[in-house]
């Protein structure tokens, strides 16, 4: 094998970048300065050098100021931009300190150690409380495996803990309470990827095209890309592709390549276009996204629908990645947006919250056979006859594995069928959708009592909302710990934190960062910072960005005159009302409803609710009280339920009994008794099959408060059988 040669500019890569430091940037630098095509690429050579460090302009060249660079950890020299530049740059590696920073390009190259440092500078809520794009990150540089067990199990020898670290797995271990849950990472092998770096054949691995030789197009790139002493890395192929039209179209194909790749086709009537080349039957190219135009031409012309494949070579493997559909002669299909305007190959635009409409032209009878997922169709099908316009409309389906908050744009493609009634024409339209209107943000609460008051304790610590429901009659009860979470869905994720104190004067701004929101895409945890004493009460909103940049005259614009209150037009962006306080002790309040945790870290909800159950409790357990709660929860989920009674001690209580729990069956169910950090008593119960459960907690044999839980979606259709199988 051939030896390595040290990184250049040109083969500087989003990934290779991190394993570079700041001297080698200059370094670099000045070396790629003396080639002819450096002033045509240094903007690319900075966006890469960008993804991986601070870059700072010195704009006063003075020893002083340098100092305090160099104080920063920065490297400081020379980067010209031009022949006249001489200015002075600073260069830092950006640091790898919370989840946030971790990217697929950057992942590779930390060790486990240092991500099970990340992770335990972030967390709260364990694994799961990771945002599904972190987690593939992660996973695609480490093993992780997790465990959440009791303390004193998580440690047994020969157990899964022993097992793990003796394979060289990092651990962090997060407290839940008396559980503890374990996550295990180990680094994945990595896959060498010995390139040639030649100077002299930088063209072929630098990204720009310019240089190729023309010769190349036509050679097979296995014979030319790799050579047998480089181990090239893995290709990945994109998925099929389905594209079509008439003969004359010419249709615009993107696809995405790992490494240097070969793009053919296999049949005379589709030919391939880029740049200069306008016939081609073989493209060539280096990795990235690739962007280039189908010709749909009339050669070999059928009387029926002609399929051409599209292969894509990368590494010596060669896979279809495409099929291309041209219709028989005479069929034609044309669709215009409201305006009148073609939009045939610009393709459709899917609306928010609205259906989009466009208008249909076609010569044959037809219909709509495939939509992407996230692409509402008005009506769930469109039908067209010949000579006959036909309008349809187009919106944005959520929960369908892209996010309404990013715009998706052509070479996205996704693309509308439409097809003939007798299978011999088929046209691709493209969809795209510019994203949500700036304006919007859609909020998920954690609870269902948006307005309701929260109390946090003076540490920070324990958050808890105890109020009404809109119809007033039912109370919820929530507490969650260190962080309460909340999704905000807004164009592109931009939104802007906004809190007011309230003093008794009116509403101040608050400007010390005590509330802060952390977390990405979205998935974001409210904090608030510790209060050595007194009180304080926070409203806090999340606006967009784009309102918030409407502001001339500061927050005071969102005020009402008197300052004491904020206008009515800013209730979408509220996301609570919060009064830190010293907290007073649950078991004081004679009406607290149960904590309950689902493996001993998710809150779960739990309303006051005497009517659904109530006579059902009278009858089966003789409690005629208004302590009554319900809550809900998977059969087979465990649960760690604090029941939150007032000097309650059941080991006092053993011969005249505390605690009673049933299945809708009238079985016994298993609850264990313990006490968390605060000894506050606490049982470990498992939800069985036959539900709803019935908790019913009692002070020396007579039941004070009785907690049920449901099956998600159960109800009142349950109510009436389980008392009948409770008293058998």
């Amino acid at each position: 094998m051939k030896q390595q040669k040290a990184l250049t500019l040109k083969t500087l890569t989003k990934s290779n970048v991190w394993e570079v430091e700041e001297n080698d940037i200059f370094r670099m630098w000045e070396t790629a300065e003396k080639e002819s095509d450096f002033k045509d690429n240094r903007n690319h050579y900075m966006d890469v050098i960008r993804s991986a460090f601070e870059i700072e302009e010195i704009k006063i060249d003075k020893p002083e100021v340098i100092k305090k660079y160099e104080a920063r950890d920065f490297k400081v020299g020379n980067i010209h931009f031009d022949d006249n530049d001489n200015k002075k740059w600073g260069i830092k590696k950006r640091a790898i300190n919370r989840i946030t920073d971790l990217t697929y390009e950057n992942i590779h190259h930390i060790s486990a150690a240092k991500l099970i440092e990340v992770l335990d500078r972030n967390f709260g809520g364990g694994w799961d409380s990771l945002s599904q794009s972190i987690q593939d990150i992660i996973e695609s540089g480490f093993d992780i495996s997790t465990t959440t067990l009791p303390k004193d199990r998580l440690h047994k020898p020969g157990g899964m803990y022993d097992k793990k670290v003796n394979d060289a797995y990092e651990v962090l271990e997060i407290t839940k309470g008396l559980w503890v849950e374990a996550i295990f990472a180990k680094a994945k092998p990595k896959v060498e990827n010995h390139h040639k770096y030649d100077d002299d054949n930088d063209s072929m691995n630098n990204g720009f095209g310019d240089n190729y030789d023309e010769d190349f197009e036509d050679e097979n790139p296995s014979e030319n890309s790799y050579d047998d002493d480089d181990d090239a890395v893995t290709p990945v192929f994109p998925q099929v592709q389905t594209i079509a039209g008439a003969a004359g179209a010419e249709l615009d194909f993107t696809f995405d390549a790992n490494e240097s790749w070969s793009l053919s086709s296999d049949k005379i009537w589709c030919k391939l276009v880029q740049g200069e080349k306008t016939d081609a039957f073989v493209l060539n190219g280096t990795a990235g996204k690739q962007t280039i135009k189908v010709k749909i031409t009339a050669d070999d012309a059928s009387d029926d629908m002609s399929v051409a494949q599209l292969f894509l070579n990368m590494g010596g493997q060669k896979v279809a990645i495409a099929e291309v559909k041209r219709s028989a002669a005479g069929y034609d299909l044309k669709v215009y947006d409201a305006a009148g305007e073609d939009i045939t190959e610009t393709g459709i635009t899917v609306g928010y919250n609205v259906y989009n409409k466009f208008t249909v032209k076609s010569n044959f009878r037809f219909a709509v056979t495939n939509t992407p997922a996230w692409v509402d169709l008005e009506g769930g099908f469109l039908v067209g006859t010949p000579n006959k316009e036909v309008v349809g409309g187009v919106a944005f389906k959520e929960n369908q594995g892209v996010s309404a908050k990013y715009a998706i744009a052509k070479d996205g493609n996704y693309t509308i069928t439409f097809t003939s009634e007798d299978g011999k024409a088929a046209v691709t339209i493209p969809v795209i959708y510019n994203g949500m209107t700036t304006s919007t943000m859609d909020v998920t609460y954690p609870t269902s009592s948006q307005w309701a008051v929260w109390n946090v304790s003076l540490d920070g610590k324990v958050f808890t909302q105890n109020g009404s429901s809109l119809n007033g009659g039912d109370t919820n009860a929530f507490t969650f710990y260190n962080f309460v979470p909340f999704t905000l869905k807004t164009l592109g994720d931009a939104y802007q934190l906004v809190v007011f104190e309230k003093k008794e004067d009116g509403l101040r701004e608050e400007t010390s960062g005590a509330v802060k929101l952390q977390g990405e895409k979205g998935d974001v945890k409210l904090t608030i910072d510790a209060l050595s004493s007194g009180s304080r009460e926070f409203l806090v909103y999340a606006l967009p960005q784009s309102v918030y940049a409407t502001f001339d005259n500061g927050l005071d614009e969102m005020l009402e005159n008197d300052y004491t209150s904020v206008k009515s037009d800013y209730d979408r962006y509220f996301l609570m009302d919060v009064v830190q306080k010293e907290a007073n002790s649950s078991a004081d309040d004679q009406s607290a409803a149960p904590t309950i945790l689902k493996m001993n870290y998710l809150p779960v909800e739990c309303k006051k609710d005497k009517s659904m159950y109530g006579s059902i409790i009278s009858e089966a357990f003789g409690y005629n009280g208004d302590e009554i709660y319900v809550a809900q929860s998977e059969v087979g989920s465990s649960l760690t339920v604090n029941p939150n009674i007032k000097d309650w001690n059941p080991t006092t209580m053993m011969e005249t009994g505390y605690l009673t729990v049933m299945d809708s069956n009238g079985n016994d169910v298993d609850a264990e008794a313990s006490q968390d950090e605060k000894e506050n008593w606490i049982f470990f119960v498992q939800v069985p099959e036959a539900t709803p459960m019935f908790m019913v907690f009692k002070d020396n044999g007579t039941p004070v408060k009785v907690l049920v839980v449901e099956s998600p979606g159960e109800g009142m259709s349950k109510k009436h059988t389980s008392i009948r199988k409770i008293r058998k």
